[in-house]
């Protein structure tokens, strides 16, 4: 016999995510809702409203909309629906290991390795239940792999580990919901058997005589008598949701109340998985069917919802929409292991944020090309101490060997070395600077602490030649 496994049955996977995303609620139950599949002409799913609007599935659209003036229509897009498939699939695999897609729609999980660690079935189906809960879904359970997708279309929706439970489910259940091709189940109702409980009760000689070895092959899969391998499903290290619109958005900051969901789905994403993201891209489906993307940037890496929504809320601004949105995407391909801010434990909150966070929502107001940043290098000579960064480079957060071992340095720095024009009180032993030998400004000069008259403390130095310049001054 074969482990035991869960079957989810996704009946309306992209009408659920739209409605989800747009955050209808109560509004669905009252509204009429379909997707419609344009290359069968069908509306492959629908939600209750339009059900009751006499609807079915597999109407024409013709059909559809004489029945219902006011219904809205989605476009089916087997592509979006397969990415939403592995969308529940990364969520559920922080709570459950053998995870395999079926697609478009079904999810196989491996229920019997898990019970170790969560004690019971009940326990376990309680915790994917709070992940799944938004979704509309079938399920079964059942020690056959062929066995529980069958179930799960006929609506089972039943959850045992015992392991004579699923048989006699199995039994009452129609051929119309195997897997069988339509061939295959017309032939073996001319002959009379039109459920599983009939088809098990026949002899596997007379059915071996009559059909060939795949109906055999089936049927042993369905008993769990013969082994089935599934391609487990392994998550990837890179974000990706889409958020259909039922309505066209031709101003850009109404795009923040999409975006604040997909941004919640990327938060859960980055914390269950310890990772940041520097980088996230925003791409917006268009009228025209043409992609508008804009970007936001984080230097420090930021895993928390809020703080991007507060990075695009100031780049929003910038943006200029050439088309309305019908649609938008966020993802985030490079992301990094979240590390530790080593912040004092005992010391009060001196700053609502640090320089990074400041550095990203400059950059979101401005752009990167207007920011430049100051830091300290590794050139011993104050003239050429500090360089500048362009707002896309991220400064180094380490101190280098001369900032960790000099501290008696003057806030302000003249740009160029001044004559030192009136006397002053020296207060500190000189300090030696000579280097600069590898260009063609090498230097040689003994630094001192003075004070003027007027009571202001200078960084002077004193040249091989005897003359007394200054070089900034402390505040």
């Amino acid at each position: 016999m074969q482990g035991l496994w869960l079957y989810l049955r996704f009946n309306a996977l992209q009408l659920s995510h739209v409605v989800d995303e747009n955050g209808l609620g109560a509004e669905q139950a009252s509204h009429p809702i379909a997707v419609y599949c344009a290359h069968t002409n069908q509306l492959c799913q629908m939600n209750a409203a339009a059900a009751q609007a006499g609807l079915t599935l597999g109407i024409g659209l013709a059909a559809a909309s004489a029945l219902c003036a006011e219904l809205d229509i989605i476009e089916y897009e087997p592509e979006q629906e397969t990415k939403l498939l592995h969308s529940i699939a990364e969520q559920l695999y922080g709570v459950t290991a053998d995870i395999s897609l079926d697609h478009p729609n079904g999810l196989y999980l491996r229920v019997d390795n898990m019970l170790k660690l969560y004690g019971s079935v009940q326990h376990y189906w309680q915790t994917l239940q709070r992940i799944l809960q938004p979704r509309r879904f079938n399920y079964a359970c059942a020690y056959s792999i062929s066995a529980v997708k069958v179930l799960a279309k006929a609506g089972y929706n039943n959850i045992n580990a015992n392991p004579n439970a699923w048989k006699k489910a199995l039994c009452g259940t129609s051929l119309s919901y195997c897997e069988l091709t339509h061939k295959q189940i017309d032939a073996l109702n001319r002959v009379g058997i039109q459920s599983f409980k009939q088809l098990f009760e026949q002899p596997v000689s007379a059915l071996a005589a009559r059909f060939d070895g795949e109906v055999l092959r089936y049927l042993s899969q369905l008993k769990g008598e013969r082994f089935e391998q599934l391609a487990l499903y392994r998550p990837s290290q890179k974000f990706y949701q889409h958020s259909e619109l039922l309505y066209e958005i031709t101003h850009s900051e109404r795009l923040l109340k999409p975006l604040a969901n997909l941004l919640k789905h990327l938060e859960s994403y980055l914390v269950q998985r310890g990772l940041v993201a520097f980088d996230i891209n925003i791409d917006m489906q268009l009228r025209d069917k043409q992609n508008q993307r804009w970007q936001l940037h984080s230097p420090q890496g930021e895993s928390r919802a809020t703080a991007w929504q507060e990075i695009a809320a100031i780049r929003i601004e910038h943006i200029t929409l050439t088309a309305p949105v019908q649609g938008i995407s966020l993802s985030a391909q490079q992301l990094s292991p979240a590390v530790a801010a080593n912040d004092d434990l005992f010391a009060g909150k001196r700053q609502t944020m640090n320089a990074l966070q400041l550095l990203a929502r400059l950059q979101a107001k401005l752009g990167s090309e207007a920011i430049a940043q100051v830091q300290r290098g590794d050139d011993f000579r104050p003239e050429y101490i500090n360089r500048w960064l362009s707002g896309g480079q991220v400064p180094c957060i380490t101190q280098s060997a001369n900032q960790a071992q000099y501290y008696d340095r003057p806030t302000f720095l003249l740009s160029q070395p001044q004559p030192l024009s009136e006397p002053s009180k020296i207060l500190t032993s000189p300090e030696r600077l000579a280097t600069g030998w590898w260009d063609d400004a090498p230097v040689e000069r003994d630094y001192f602490i003075a004070q003027n008259p007027q009571g202001q403390y200078l960084w002077v130095f004193r040249t091989a030649d005897n003359q007394w310049f200054v070089q900034g001054y402390f505040a």
